[in-house]
C-alpha cells in the first residue's frame, strides 16, 4: 500500500477489520511481524477515543507549541469549535477536567482534531473523528478542515464510515480481517461487486442533494449566530482577525476546584476521629498500659538506686540478696507484660482504624455524585486512595507508638530527676520554656511542609496517568520533551518540600544537642558541688546521683526523638485530615429506592423477539 503525498485517503471496513491497527502501524505503535512501514515528514494523530488533558481548551489545542492567534482562530473555525467556545464561561480558557468529562463527545473529538490541525505536520492520521458529530458538523469539518486551506496540500488518512468523506476521497482503502482487500478511487470501488459485499457501507449513491441541504442548514445556523455575537478567544489583547470579531475574556473561569489545604495545627477533632476508628476501649487500653509500663520501669531503676544506697555506707539494711532480686524480678515481669499489652493493643487498633478508614472512604466515593468526579482530578482521588491510605495503614500507627513511648519516658525521667535531684526543679521551668519555643517553630514549619508535600504530590499522579493514556499521541506529535519538562517541574516542586523537611530536621537537631548538653552539665556540676559539702542542702545519695546522671545522659536523644516523633505523628495525621475531607462529600440521594427481597423474582419470564447484537 503506497499513499502519495498530498492525497486524501479514506480507510473503510467492518468493525474490527484493522483500520485503527493500520494507523498504529504507520505511527510505529505496533510490532511489525512481516513487511515494513516508511513515512516521510512529521505526523499528527487523532485517536479514535479523543485524548483530553486536564487544563484549558487552549492548552489542549496548542499542546506546548507557540500560540499564534491568527492560525489559532482559523483552526477553531475550521473545526466548528468557535460557536461552542463562545458559549463556554471563560471562552477557550475554560478549564476541562480529566479526559474532558465536562465536555460532550463531539466537543472532545473536535478539540482533538483542532490539536492536529494546529500542528504543522506533513501527514495527518485521523481515526474515526466524524462518528462523534452530527451530519451538519461533519460536513463543516470535511469542507473547512480536511479539504480546507489548512490541510488541502497535506497527506490525510481518515478511518471512517461516513459516506460524504468516502465520496470526496482521492483513494479508498477497504480493510477486512486485518488485511488490505481493495484499493482504488470511489468511482472504481462503487462499481465493484466485492466492495458492496465486503463492506458495511451501502453502495455509494449520489448525495449531492443531501450535501447541499446540509450546507444551507449549517450556513443559516452560523449566520443566525453571527447576528447574535462573536467568537470568544481569551487571554489576548482585543483585536480583529480577518473578518471575524474576537471577544476577549481576560480571566479564565475554572470548573475544577483548587485542592483544599488546611493551615495551622491539626485539629483535635482529627485525633478524636482516628481514635473513634480504632475504638475507644482500645485507645484507653493503650494509654493505661503505656503509663503503667513506664511506672514499672522507673520503679525498677529507683529500686536499683535504693539497693546501692542500702548495701554500703551508713544506710545498710538487713535485707537479703534474694529479697532485692525478688522485687527486681517483679518489676521486670510487670514491665514485660505491660509492654506486650501495649504492643498488641497498638497493632490491633492501628489495623482496625486502617480497615475502617478505607471502607468508609471507598463507600463515600462510590456513592458520591457524578459531578464530584467531573470537578475533581483523578490525581487527587488516587493520592488519597494510595499515598494517604498507605500512611494510615503503615507509618501512622508506628509513629504514634513511638510518640507515646517517648512521651511517657520523658514524663518518667522528669519525675525521677525531680525526686532524686531537687536542684533540677530550678531548671525545669526555663528548660521547658526554651524547649516549647523550639518545638513550636519546628512543628509549625514541618506541618505546613507536609501539607505542601501532599498537595504537590497530586499533580505528579495526574501528569503521569495522563501521559500514559496519551502516549501514542505524545509520540506522534513529538511532544516528549514538553511533557517531560512538565513532569519534571511537578517533581521539582515536590522535591523542594522534601528538601526543606530535611533542613528543618537538622535545624532542630543542632539546638536540641546544645540544650541537652547544658542540662547534663548542670546536673554534673551540682552533684560535684553537693558532694564536697559546699552547699547546706543535700543533693542526694551516691545512688540517686548516679541515677540522675544515667537519666540525664540520654536526654539529647530522648528530646530529639520525642519532638521528631511528635512532629512526624502530626504530619502523618495530615493523611487522616485529608481523608476526612472526602468523608464529607455529598452523597447520591437514595430516597424512593426499594430493597429487592431475597429470591426475587419468584415467577415470570424474559422473552427476546427480533433482537440483533
Amino acid at each position: 500500500l503506497t499513499i502519495p503525498k498530498g492525497c486524501f485517503v479514506v480507510i473503510i471496513g467492518e468493525v474490527g477489520s484493522g483500520k485503527s491497527s493500520l494507523l498504529n502501524s504507520i505511527l510505529g505503535e505496533m510490532q511489525i511481524i512481516e513487511g515494513w512501514v516508511r513515512s516521510n515528514g512529521s505526523i499528527a494523530y487523532v485517536p479514535q477515543v479523543p485524548w483530553i488533558l486536564s487544563g484549558t481548551i487552549r492548552e489542549n489545542i496548542i499542546l506546548g507549541k507557540q500560540y499564534v492567534p491568527e492560525r489559532y482562530a482559523t483552526v477553531l473555525q475550521a473545526c466548528a469549535l468557535d460557536v461552542d467556545i463562545s458559549l463556554m464561561p471563560g471562552g477557550d480558557m475554560a478549564y476541562v477536567g480529566d479526559k474532558g468529562t465536562n465536555l460532550s463527545g463531539g466537543q472532545r473529538a473536535r478539540i482533538a482534531l483542532a490539536r492536529a490541525v494546529y500542528y504543522p505536520a506533513d501527514i495527518f492520521l485521523l481515526d474515526d473523528i466524524l462518528s462523534a458529530v452530527d451530519a451538519q458538523v461533519a460536513q463543516c469539518i470535511l469542507d473547512n478542515a480536511i479539504h480546507g486551506p489548512l490541510l488541502n496540500q497535506r497527506t490525510r488518512v481518515l478511518c471512517t464510515h461516513n459516506q460524504q468523506a468516502v465520496s470526496s476521497a482521492d483513494i479508498v482503502v477497504v480493510m477486512g480481517n486485518g488485511c488490505v482487500k481493495l484499493v482504488g478511487s470511489p468511482e472504481d470501488l462503487a462499481s465493484s461487486s466485492k466492495f458492496s459485499v465486503r463492506t458495511s457501507l451501502s453502495p455509494l449513491l449520489s448525495i449531492q442533494k443531501f450535501e447541499n441541504s446540509v450546507d444551507s442548514c449549517y450556513e443559516s445556523e452560523v449566520d443566525s449566530y453571527e447576528k447574535k455575537g462573536c467568537t470568544q478567544i481569551s487571554g489576548q489583547p482585543e483585536e480583529t482577525i480577518g473578518k471575524d470579531c474576537m471577544q476577549i475574556s481576560q480571566e479564565p473561569e475554572e470548573t475544577i476546584d483548587t485542592e483544599e489545604r488546611k493551615e495551622g495545627k491539626v485539629e483535635l477533632a482529627v485525633y478524636r476521629k482516628y481514635a473513634a476508628f480504632a475504638g475507644w476501649f482500645i485507645t484507653a487500653s493503650i494509654l493505661f498500659s503505656a503509663v503503667m509500663m513506664q511506672a514499672s520501669r522507673s520503679g525498677n531503676d529507683l529500686w536499683l538506686s535504693y539497693w546501692v544506697d542500702t548495701t554500703s555506707g551508713s544506710g545498710r539494711t538487713n535485707y537479703t540478696l534474694s529479697f532485692y532480686l525478688a522485687v527486681l524480678t517483679m518489676f521486670c515481669i510487670a514491665n514485660s507484660i505491660l509492654t506486650l499489652v501495649r504492643a498488641f493493643s497498638f497493632a490491633y487498633g492501628g489495623l482496625r482504624a486502617a480497615v475502617r478508614v478505607h471502607d468508609t472512604l471507598l463507600n463515600k466515593l462510590v456513592h458520591s455524585p457524578v459531578v464530584f468526579f467531573d470537578r475533581t482530578p483523578r490525581g487527587r482521588i488516587l493520592n488519597r486512595l494510595s499515598s494517604d491510605l498507605y500512611t494510615i495503614d503503615d507509618s501512622l500507627p508506628f509513629m504514634m507508638n513511638i510518640l507515646l513511648a517517648n512521651f511517657v519516658l520523658l514524663l518518667g525521667i522528669a519525675i525521677v530527676l525531680s525526686y532524686v535531684q531537687v536542684m533540677f526543679l530550678l531548671l525545669l521551668l526555663p528548660f521547658w520554656y526554651i524547649y516549647k519555643k523550639l518545638q513550636f517553630y519546628y512543628r509549625s514549619t514541618s506541618r505546613e511542609l507536609r501539607r505542601l508535600d501532599s498537595v504537590a504530590r497530586s499533580p505528579i499522579y495526574a501528569s503521569f496517568t495522563e501521559a500514559l493514556d496519551g502516549s501514542p499521541t505524545i509520540r506522534a506529535f513529538s511532544s516528549e520533551d514538553y511533557f517531560f519538562t512538565q513532569f519534571s517541574s511537578c517533581v521539582a516542586l515536590y522535591q523542594k518540600t522534601s528538601y526543606n523537611e530535611v533542613t528543618s530536621s537538622l535545624w532542630l537537631s543542632l539546638r536540641l544537642q546544645l540544650l541537652a548538653g547544658f542540662l547534663v552539665s548542670f546536673i554534673a556540676i551540682t552533684s560535684v558541688i553537693g558532694s564536697r559539702g559546699v552547699l547546706s542542702v543535700s543533693l542526694g545519695t551516691p545512688g540517686s546521683v548516679g541515677l540522675a546522671l544515667s537519666y540525664a545522659a540520654p536526654i539529647v536523644t530522648l528530646l530529639g526523638n520525642f519532638l521528631i516523633s511528635f512532629t512526624e505523628t502530626e504530619k502523618e495525621m495530615v493523611a487522616v485530615e485529608r481523608v476526612i475531607q472526602y468523608l464529607d462529600i455529598p452523597q447520591e440521594e437514595s430516597c424512593g429506592s426499594l430493597a429487592i427481597p431475597e429470591g426475587w423474582p419468584h415467577q415470570g419470564w424474559i422473552e427476546f423477539q427480533n433482537v440483533t447484537l
